[in-house]
Parts: structure tokens; C-alpha cells; sequence
């Protein structure tokens, strides 16, 4: 994996200042990143062996929380929360903590019953680790806009039709994100490129190269790869296993 920044227009720095033009540019390439995580895993990558990370590959909450958790880094690196490593971990706890609230997030027992819920939907509690068919739903929409999924969107699991938990029939709107692939009409994409070398294992494993005689990857080919991941698993689970 190789991340090729390319020189800034000084145009750009004089308008935005050098931070935000860091800070922006580091999250979109964080969110690239996370993509090709989701990728990866689904055709055969793992990080610790033995460990089937194909199971939870864009799973439903992967890449909403994946852009939650960038989002809150750069708003700690802008509150000048992240001058050493310690200083980092508890502006993220503080900040997570309160990310949480204005998400309206439940107890753990309620955590429980969603997911007994979405039994059948999003997962089959009939199935173990190693079969990475537990996880029926996959979540591939990786922008312009990422929306959560929650209860209310599930279709009918092993239970019937899934409920909406009571502590939640109150909640907000969902809170969606609209991805920064640009900065005041400057695409990062001319600013940066990531870059990734699919290995034997991957290409063994049915990687789809988007071009004959090349292992290498950037962002710009990550559609097309989406596109034939979701045909992959609509093939395994049928109609609507990319949606909640």
C-alpha cells in the first residue's frame, strides 16, 4: 500500500491555511483506506490468522463508523486535542462519549434485544465462526452519502418483522453523512492517490482486477470493485443482502 501526496497548490494553502488542508486531506485518504479494508477482507485478507475477517466485511455498521471515527479525529486535531498520544486517547474518550448521546445510543441489554431481533435479517445465529455466511446483510454503499442502518430499516429476520426498540420510537432523524471529497471545489483525488498491490491470495480468492495484467488498485477503481462485491453476495444470499 502506498499513499502519493502531491504538492499543494499554493493558491489553495494561501485560501484554507495548511491544517485544514492536512486535516481534510488526511481524512478522505483515512476513508480510502477503510474501503479497501472492507475489500480486502471480503476476498481473503486477514489480520490475525486463523481469524476469518471475510465473516465481517462491509458488515452493516462497517464504513458509518469507519467515517464517525475520522470525523472525530479531525475535530480533535482542530481542537488542538491531540499533542501527544495520551493527550489523543482522552479527547477521543470525551469526544466519543458525547458522539454516543447525540446519537442516541442504548444500554447494552437493549443492544442485546437488536440484535435477537435481527436474528434471520442481518445474521443467522445458526451458523459459527469460520462460516462467514453468519452475516447475511453487508452494508456496500461507501458514499457520496452514508447512511446508518438501524432497526427501523430491517426487513423480516427469523422472528418476523424486526421492532423498533421503545426506548427508540422517540429518537432524531438518522444522522447522515455527506463524504468531503473536496475542499472548497479542490478534489483531494488531484491532491492524492492510494495506491494497493492485490496479492496471489486475494486474486486466488476471485479479486475482480479492474484491468487484465495489473495487480494495482487506487480509490478510482474502488466502484467498480463494490459493484462486483455486491453481485458476489447477492449471489450467495439473494436479492437485498446489500440492503438492511
Amino acid at each position: 500500500m502506498r499513499l502519493r501526496v502531491r504538492p499543494v497548490p499554493a493558491a489553495t494553502l494561501a485560501a484554507h491555511g495548511r491544517i485544514p488542508v492536512a486535516v481534510g486531506l488526511a481524512q478522505w485518504l483515512a476513508y480510502q483506506l477503510s474501503i479497501w479494508h472492507e475489500i480486502a477482507t471480503f476476498y481473503g485478507y486477514t489480520g490475525i490468522a486463523g481469524w476469518p475477517e471475510k465473516l465481517s466485511a462491509f458488515s452493516p455498521e462497517d464504513l458509518y463508523s469507519n467515517e464517525l471515527g475520522i470525523r472525530l479525529a479531525g475535530g480533535i486535531v482542530f481542537a488542538k486535542g491531540a499533542r501527544s498520544d495520551l493527550e489523543y486517547g482522552l479527547s477521543m474518550d470525551a469526544w466519543l462519549e458525547r458522539a454516543l448521546r447525540r446519537l442516541e445510543a442504548v444500554p447494552v441489554e437493549d443492544s442485546r434485544t437488536a440484535m435477537l431481533a435481527l436474528d434471520g435479517a442481518w445474521w443467522d445465529s445458526g451458523k459459527r465462526i469460520p462460516d462467514w455466511t453468519l452475516v447475511k446483510r453487508r452494508h456496500l454503499d461507501a458514499g457520496p452519502v452514508v447512511r446508518p442502518w438501524r432497526l427501523d430499516d430491517a426487513a423480516a429476520g427469523a422472528q418476523g418483522g424486526v421492532k423498533t426498540l421503545a426506548r427508540c420510537a422517540s429518537a432524531g432523524p438518522a444522522l447522515v453523512f455527506r463524504l468531503h471529497d473536496d475542499l472548497a471545489g479542490a478534489p483531494f483525488r488531484d491532491l492524492a492517490t492510494a495506491e494497493f498491490e492485490v496479492d496471489d491470495a486475494l486474486v486466488e480468492n476471485g479479486f475482480p482486477l479492474p484491468r487484465p495484467g495489473s495487480r494495482l488498485v487506487t480509490q478510482e477503481d474502488f466502484p467498480a470493485i463494490i459493484e462486483s462485491t455486491r453481485r458476489a453476495i447477492v449471489d450467495v444470499f439473494g436479492p437485498g443482502a446489500d440492503a438492511p
